[in-house]
Formats: structure tokens, sequence, C-alpha cells
């Protein structure tokens, strides 16, 4: 009787709560490795900038070594906690590695984040599984990954805020706000904003009021030199820098620019499945507890979605050369309203868990399926391409003539050509040294003397714009590479491909060209 009675105890006391915690811990583990999967199907996942990325890498080791003059090491600038991480993930694995290594790192560091706070608030897992698919968002296919690391960030934030305030939650508020500038600065904004909201439940205690408020102040300092020095460097150039509104709060509701804005990043209909069981999900969940909704609905966890929304239907789409800006906190938007509401009522647990496995498993083998697709029809001869350029080359042209993916959307081809600089050492036509707002940017006085902006408008290319390289990377089809492989200063290294590099021949003989180099003609006309 007495070990019977011990046993029913242990069973009441303790059961439960390991059955959940044992149930949370299954489905991050779940959602972790089948988010992990799509990287083993392509070398070089879909995220436009992420090439650029690494080249800041080869930049800093410039600044630092090589050429110190050429280039300044903007050491306080929102943004650089990026390249710490890829600096670590170099420590470890060759170059060619750090690109993926660092994305895989942040879907880990989504789900981790997402389960975390779902665990933390007693929320349901199988939202949460559900919210770590909006990792693969559009940020992420562009490659926007500091901002995608400053939303997983912000959420462990927004856990720390809700615990009462102490000297050492003064402290720990003030290490996530600066972790939050070190991921991006539009989440320190979002993070400070928050905070001084938040600072306003102890009212009308003044004294909590301006402790919590003091800790947004040596960030803030921060923020505000960045902004001015950032503003006045974009003032100078011809880039609009202002706050622009390209699109009306009703275009922003439309189906279309929701999935787009939710996920964006697959060609087809898997991504407008996806948010249709994702969506249903949150209507079931409304209607099966319309009778207890205000009990089971997560009120902070509810207000942080309602104060994404706004951000997303009322904020501008464009600032300081900074795209998609309203749109990117939508995903994040949609994580949190997913985890403060409660699951579907009435429906078996083992029911919710499958349909969330589910749809998770559909969604990794589409995503999986066209990475792979996209690697092995439309970026053949890349690898064969950048294996081809020699180590501390010159200067590297991209000609990005194929600017659109059929398996993904955006413009994944943009900055493959950074890859050059990243694992070459080449001097590239564009590179985010050019903004300012990276680890590493140009001197004052540099300048380019090619056309601009040819890393879009290929097209726009000279002959004599392919004089000052050594090397151009072309991404196009065969009647173009005919073209240039025709040209008399082209000599084609790598003759097979979409992707193909050609080496530039300044010294043609006459006797030899029929068809001497005229710089400043378009090799379109």
């Amino acid at each position: 009787m007495p070990v019977a009675g011990i046993g029913i105890q242990l069973n009441l006391s303790f059961g439960r709560p390991f059955m959940t915690y044992t149930k949370y811990t299954l489905l991050m583990l779940v959602a972790g490795i089948c988010l992990s999967l799509p990287f083993l199907a392509t070398s070089y996942p879909p995220a436009t900038d992420l090439p650029q990325h690494l080249s800041q890498l080869h930049l800093f080791d410039q600044a630092l070594n090589a050429r110190p003059g050429a280039y300044e090491i903007n050491w306080l600038a929102p943004g650089n906690l990026i390249y710490l991480l890829l600096f670590l993930i170099e420590l470890v694995v060759p170059i060619e590695w750090a690109g993926r290594l660092l994305a895989l790192f942040i879907v880990i560091t989504w789900v981790g984040s997402i389960f975390w706070i779902a665990r933390a608030r007693n929320r349901p897992a199988e939202s949460a599984l559900l919210a770590s698919l909006l990792v693969f968002n559009f940020c992420f296919y562009w490659g926007f990954l500091n901002f995608q690391l400053g939303a997983a960030l912000f959420l462990l934030f927004f856990l720390q805020l809700l615990r009462p305030l102490s000297f050492s939650g003064w402290g720990a508020n003030l290490g996530w706000l600066l972790l939050l500038y070190a991921s991006h600065s539009f989440w320190f904004l979002a993070g400070a904003t928050v905070l001084a909201l938040s600072a306003f439940r102890d009212w009308p205690d003044f004294r909590q009021i301006a402790l919590r408020l003091s800790v947004i102040i040596l960030p803030g300092l921060l923020a505000v030199a960045w902004f001015v020095a950032i503003e006045q460097d974009r003032g100078a150039t011809a880039v609009n820098a202002s706050l622009q509104w390209l699109t009306t709060p009703g275009e922003r509701l439309l189906p279309a620019y929701l999935v787009d804005a939710v996920f964006g990043g697959v060609q087809g209909a898997l991504e407008p499945f996806v948010a249709a069981c994702i969506f249903c999900w949150l209507l079931l969940a409304l209607v099966t507890n319309r009778g207890n909704l205000r009990a089971s609905v997560d009120q902070p966890l509810f207000l942080l979605a309602c104060f994404f929304a706004a951000i997303v239907f009322l904020a501008p789409d464009r600032y300081l050369n900074s795209i998609f800006l309203a749109r990117r906190f939508t995903p994040t938007a949609v994580v949190l309203l997913l985890l403060a509401l409660p699951a579907p009522a009435r429906v078996n647990a083992w029911l919710r868990g499958g349909y969330s496995v589910a749809v998770l498993l559909l969604f990794v083998t589409g995503t999986a399926f066209s990475w792979h697709k996209y690697e092995r029809s439309e970026l053949t001869g890349l690898e064969e391409a950048l294996d081809a350029i020699p180590a501390g080359a010159g200067g590297l042209l991209g000609l990005e003539y194929i600017k659109d993916s059929t398996y993904i959307k955006g413009r994944p081809f943009l900055q493959l050509f950074s890859y050059g600089q990243a694992y070459r050492g080449a001097e590239l036509n564009f590179s985010f040294a050019e903004h300012g707002s990276s680890l590493v940017s140009y001197a004052p006085d540099w300048h380019s003397s090619w056309t601009g902006g040819l890393e879009w408008y290929p097209e726009r290319v000279t002959a004599g714009d392919l004089c000052q390289f050594d090397y151009v990377l072309i991404n196009a089809e065969s009647a173009a590479h005919d073209h240039y492989a025709g040209l008399p200063y082209l000599r084609a290294l790598t003759p097979e491909g979409r992707w193909r590099l050609y080496a530039v021949q300044r010294n043609v003989s006459p006797q030899k060209s029929a068809e001497p180099v005229a710089c400043g003609r378009r090799l379109t006309d």
C-alpha cells in the first residue's frame, strides 16, 4: 500500500508536468531537425545577401592587414553581431561552409526562441511548431540574416520584460537592448519602444518608470549617433534615404501580399497552401474557444502581435535604402498571434499534434525540393566558375542577365557573384562596403569609375566597364554566352552552364580583333 500510494502521488505530482515538458522538447527537436533538412539539398542556400555578408570577412582582413587605408571598420554599427558569428564559424570550418552554417544557426535560434517562450508562457506546443515554419520567410530568402537573428532575440527579450524589475533585471534589460542593437537597428528601435511602453505599467510609480526608461540611454545614444551618420552618408549620394510608402494599408490586406509577407520564398502553391493551413488553425482556435477567449488568450503576447501588425499596415515600405521595411515584421506578428491564441478546443490532442507535424513535413519537403531544383537547374556552372577564379584575383564583374528563378521568389541570383570575393578574394563591381552600414565600408575618398547598378541592370554594361576588370562572371542563357564568347577581348574559362567565367584580355592586337575595345560603347547597342 505505501508503495502504491507513493506511485500514485508521483503520477499526480510529476506525471503531467513531465509529459508536458517532454512534448515541448519532442516537438522542438522535430521542428529543428526537419527545418534543417533543406540545407542538405544545396551548397548555396537561396539567401540573396548571404554572399555579401561572407565577403565582409575578407574585407575585414583587408582593412586590418593588407589595405588598411582603403577601408574603415564600423566597430559600433548595429548589425555587427552576425559578423561575429561568421568569424567564430570560420574558425572551425572552411569559408565554403560558413554561410550554410550561419543560416542554419539562425533557423535553430528561431525554433529555440519560439519554443522557449511557448514553454515559459504555457502556450500550445503545436502552435509553436507551426510558428517555427515562418523562419523561411522572405527576409531569409533575401538574406536579411541580421534582421532574422534580431527577430529571434527579440522574443527572448520580451520574455525578460515580463518579469518583475530588479537590479539584476535592469542589467539584463540593458544587455538585451545592446544585443538587439548588435543584431539590427530596427529591432533595437522595436525593443526600445516596447520597453518604454511597458514602463508605464507601473503607473503612477514614477521611480519605477524612470528606472525602466534609463535602460534605453546608453544604447539609445549609440543608435542616434549611427542614424545621424548614416543619414548624412546617404544624403551625400543619389540614394533616396527618405521615408517611402509604396503600398497602401488596403493593398497590404490582399491575400497575395499577406502570403508573400508571411513566407514569400518559394514559387508555386506550397506557401499559399501552408499559409491557409495556419489561417485555419487560427480560425478554429477562435471559434472553438469563443466562450472562454478572454481567459485563454495570452494578453501580453496578443498585444505585442497587435503592435507589430500596426507596423505592418502603417509603416513605410522603405527607409535609408532598407527595402520591405513594414513587411519585415509580418512573420513575427503571426508568430506572436499563434502563440497568443489557445489551441483549438474540443479537438483530440493527438489530432492537433498530427496536423501540425503533417503541415511541417509538407512544408519542409516542398522547400527542400525547390532548393534542390534551384541548384541543379539554375546554378549550373557556378561552382566550376568560382573554382576557376585564381586566389587573390583582381577585379571581378558580375552580370546577372537571368533575373528571375523558376523555384525561388525575389532575386536569388543578385549577389551570387560575391562568392568570388568571399572564397577567392576578388574585388567586386558592387560591395556592401558602399553602403556604410556594414562592418566594413570603403574609405570616404573611394569612388567607382564603371557604370553603377550593374548588379541590378547588366544590360547597361559597356566595353569600357569590362576594361576595368580582370574577370567577368555571367549568368545568362546560351545565346548571351555565345555573344560574350565571340568578343575578342574576352576568353571563356568555363564554357558550360548558365554561370560562366571569362578572363578580360585588355591588350588585344588589332590584327586579331575585327572589333577593338571601344570604351564607352554598350555591349547591347
